[in-house]
């Protein structure tokens, strides 16, 4: 039990690393005793296929329900996504506040895409941006939780909206 939790430790530990590229080995020692190292131990050693750490959990994995405060209410999935704008907002301007939520703690290392139309936005690290000069028009908004190397862990339902052109303050005139 006690080798086990030091081995996922040193597996966890290395895959964190910012090295974490470098080639892991296995070696066993005459007594049986098992050590990981990223020196290659010899020429006929080959290093260990490790699967990229994901700190969510399996994307493919069924998600957990979340705890309801209210006995009786049906519970719902963990989830991330977009709180604002709503499924068929209409906006008046050209930037568009983006509001995000989600049931899981984010890791600081995970990025967040938006994509607007189809088209993916730079990478951001903050549950809420501000899209600026937006032109008037309608848009499909999701977004996607990745890891660094672009990984999709949890994706949004996609929303649509519609900028129009900004109207003018009639008392001006």
């Amino acid at each position: 039990m006690k080798g086990s939790f030091i081995f996922w430790f040193l597996v966890l530990g290395l895959l964190a690393m910012p090295l974490a590229a470098q080639e892991i080995y296995r070696v066993v020692d005459a007594q049986g005793n098992v050590t990981y190292t990223d020196q290659k131990p010899d020429e006929e050693a080959n290093p260990l296929e490790l699967p990229e750490l994901n700190v969510l959990g399996d994307e493919d994995a069924p998600l957990p329900e979340a705890e309801t405060e209210s006995a009786g209410e049906p519970s719902a999935p963990l989830g991330f996504r977009i709180v604002s704008p709503v499924d068929g907002d209409v906006l008046e301007h050209g930037s568009v506040q983006v509001e995000m939520d989600s049931n899981v703690a984010i890791p600081p290392t995970a990025q967040i895409v938006l994509f607007l139309n189809g088209q993916p936005q730079e990478a951001i690290r903050t549950l809420d941006i501000t899209l600026d000069q937006v032109p008037p028009g309608p848009y499909q908004l999701r977004a996607e939780l990745q890891t660094p190397g672009g990984r999709r862990l949890a994706e949004t339902d996609s929303i649509r909206f519609q900028v129009n052109d900004p109207v003018e303050d009639d008392s001006t005139q």
